[in-house]
Parts: C-alpha cells; sequence; structure tokens
C-alpha cells in the first residue's frame, strides 16, 4: 500500500454495506490498512452511508453558521 503523506489519525472510516458489517471480514480490513501504516482514529459502520453523510454535512454547516454568528 503506498503511503500519501496525510495524517489519517484525526479522521474517520466510515463504512456501509452487507458485506464489511460483516465483524471478521472488517477485522481483516481494518488490519490490512493498519499494516500499511493507515490507522484512523475513528471507524463507524453504518446501515446508510448517504444518511450518515447528510447528517454530517448538516451538522458541519450548523456549526459555521453558529461560528459566523
Amino acid at each position: 500500500m503506498e503511503r500519501t503523506g496525510k495524517d489519517v489519525s484525526k479522521a474517520a472510516l466510515v463504512l456501509g454495506g452487507g458485506v464489511i458489517r460483516q465483524e471478521s471480514y472488517r477485522e481483516v480490513v481494518v488490519d490490512l490498512l493498519i499494516e500499511g501504516g493507515v490507522e484512523f482514529g475513528v471507524i463507524e459502520v453504518v446501515n446508510d452511508v448517504a444518511e450518515e453523510g447528510v447528517k454530517g454535512l448538516v451538522e458541519r454547516a450548523k456549526a459555521k453558521s453558529k461560528a459566523r454568528e
């Protein structure tokens, strides 16, 4: 796995889909990432990736709006 030089220790890896929700498969994927030097700060498995993405964008927009006040 080629390193990009980006620090993802404060980033979240959000996984969704039938296969990745299987704990044994997810562990293999995460272990391979770690072996390649890629370790996320948070790993979360969700049922509906689009819904969670929208929620995150809304929260971010609200926080920016409050910061401008």
